[in-house]
C-alpha cells in the first residue's frame, strides 16, 4: 500500500469570547476561546483533526495559543504536515510576534510550520507572543491551512499460503 496526499485543506474556527474580570484595579483582561473540527478525506479515508486556538490579553501583552490535534483513528497516521497560518495585516506584522516554535518558513503574513510526524492521538503546539493587548475579536481574521500533508498508509498482511493437500497415504 501507498501513501496518499492530502492539499488544500481550509479551516473556519469558531469563536466563544468571554471577558474577565479586572484584577487588582488593572486595566481588564480578555480571553477568546476559537474551536473546530475538521474531516480530511483523502482517497476514501477520513481522519478528523481538532483546532483549538485561545488569546488571553493584558494591559501590554498577549498571548495566542494555537493546539492541533490529530483526532482521526489509527489509520490517520499523517507525515510531512505542511500548516500555513494566514495573519491579517491589520493585526500586527509577523516582525512584532515571537513565534514558539520557530516557522519553518514565511511569506509575507503568512507563517509555514511543516510538522514530520503527526500520529493518531497527538497534538502540535504553537504560541504567539505580542507585547501589545489585542481585541478578543481580533483571531476572527486568521487564516488556518493544511497545505499538505501525507497520510502513511497501513501496510497490508502478507498473503497466507494456499492450503496444501495431505501427503498421499502409502499401503
Amino acid at each position: 500500500a501507498g501513501n496518499r496526499n492530502a492539499s488544500g485543506i481550509a479551516v473556519t474556527i469558531g469563536m466563544r469570547e468571554t471577558q474577565m474580570p479586572p484584577a487588582n484595579n488593572s486595566t481588564s483582561a480578555t480571553h477568546a476561546n476559537y474551536s473546530a473540527t475538521t474531516s480530511i478525506n483523502i482517497s476514501g479515508s477520513t481522519c478528523a483533526l481538532a483546532i483549538a486556538r485561545s488569546l488571553s490579553s493584558s494591559s501590554s501583552l498577549s498571548i495566542i495559543a494555537t493546539t492541533i490535534t490529530n483526532a482521526g483513528g489509527a489509520d490517520c497516521n499523517f507525515v510531512n504536515v505542511t500548516l500555513s497560518d494566514s495573519i491579517p495585516a491589520s493585526f500586527a506584522s509577523p516582525d512584532s510576534i515571537s513565534f514558539a516554535p520557530t516557522y519553518s518558513s514565511r511569506s509575507g503574513q503568512s507563517v509555514t510550520y511543516l510538522f514530520q510526524n503527526f500520529a493518531p492521538g497527538t497534538s502540535r503546539a504553537l504560541s504567539y507572543t505580542l507585547s501589545f493587548a489585542a481585541p478578543a475579536d481580533s483571531l476572527q481574521s486568521f487564516s488556518l491551512q493544511i497545505a499538505s500533508a501525507i497520510l502513511v498508509q497501513q501496510a497490508s498482511p502478507p498473503p497466507q499460503p494456499a492450503p496444501q493437500p495431505p501427503p498421499p497415504t502409502q499401503e
